[in-house]
């Protein structure tokens, strides 16, 4: 399984996406969870509110690359490098957005 995250606004009758951001692997998650925030939260936050809550998180990620790569998945699908780089895409998506909304499905 894994998240598919995109950029959405809203045009006061439906939801449209401005940017398909990435996917990335749903077993990574515990990594994040572990380093402060379990980013499939952020599903329906405009991007202006959780971005500091992303830095902060990719900061905290980045700061022990150790401690978080023991959440790699066992089963190899997925591991800290690509945990980082999606989120990092997400980042900066929501940079070039921040009045839009974060979707991850």
């Amino acid at each position: 399984m894994s998240w598919d995250a995109s950029i959405r606004v809203h045009t006061g009758i439906s939801w449209h996406e401005v940017e398909d951001i990435d996917s990335y692997t749903f077993n990574v998650s515990e990594m994040y969870c572990k380093a402060g925030y379990c980013i499939g939260n952020a599903s329906g936050e405009r991007c202006d509110i959780i971005l500091p809550i992303l830095h902060d998180l990719y900061k905290e990620l980045k700061s022990n690359p150790e401690e978080y790569k023991k959440y790699n998945p066992l089963n190899g699908w997925g591991n800290y490098e690509g945990a980082l780089k999606f989120l990092s895409h997400i980042i900066e998506a929501c940079e070039r957005h921040p009045s839009a909304y974060l979707f991850m499905y």
